[in-house]
């Protein structure tokens, strides 16, 4: 925890995907802490990461061993511990981490918006109804589902903001095969716009 006077106004709680906090979520904390936020990078895996070409065990780890029910709670802990000392918390999350950041929406007292990226897993948890503002980022399309239809879905909920992006999953990622630096800036323009609402 940063000392009071050093403190922002504003924290940005960071939610991996199955990967762990890897270089990508450290990147995107040095980005938030050099636009002046306080960071927290919430690690779901117990200090452990994956490669990317570990996909299937990574996620099979995070399914056995970890969990949304878990990890939401993982989170949670996190959020009660610091939201005291800041204005504003706002809850980034990635993949899984955005279906976790999904879960958590509905914590206004603790959460001021939430932000996900290719949350896949969100379609598992539609009945949900978000009570801060939350922006969703998808990718062109998805192996396993139309993304068209959740979006129609999504963008019924009042709270929910949901756009669509020409890259594909991990778009937003510098370190993935399937970066699109466009996208990703286009999506943090709507990122950042939104913090600073």
């Amino acid at each position: 925890m940063k000392e009071t006077k050093d403190r922002s106004k504003i924290a940005i709680a960071l939610v991996h995907e199955i990967y762990g906090i890897n270089n990508h979520i450290l990147s995107m904390s040095k980005k938030f802490e050099d636009e002046g936020y306080d960071v927290y990078c919430i690690d779901l895996l117990n200090n452990r990461t994956f490669d990317y070409e570990e996909a299937d065990e990574a996620y099979s780890y995070f399914m056995n061993e970890v969990g949304f029910d878990k990890a939401k709670s993982k989170v949670l802990d996190c959020i009660h511990s610091i939201f005291n000392y800041y204005e504003k918390v706002y809850l980034i999350g990635y993949s899984v981490g955005a279906t976790v950041a999904w879960l958590c929406s509905e914590e206004q007292e603790l959460i001021n918006g939430v932000v996900g990226y290719y949350g896949s897993r969100i379609r598992d948890y539609i009945a949900i109804e978000p009570k801060v503002k939350t922006v969703l980022f998808f990718p062109l399309r998805e192996k396993e589902f139309d993304i068209d239809a959740l979006i129609q879905v999504l963008e019924g909920k009042e709270k929910v903001s949901a756009y669509k992006f020409e890259g594909l999953h991990g778009f937003a990622d510098s370190y993935s095969k399937y970066y699109n630096s466009k996208e990703k800036e286009l999506s943090e323009k709507i990122l950042n716009e939104f913090i600073c609402e």
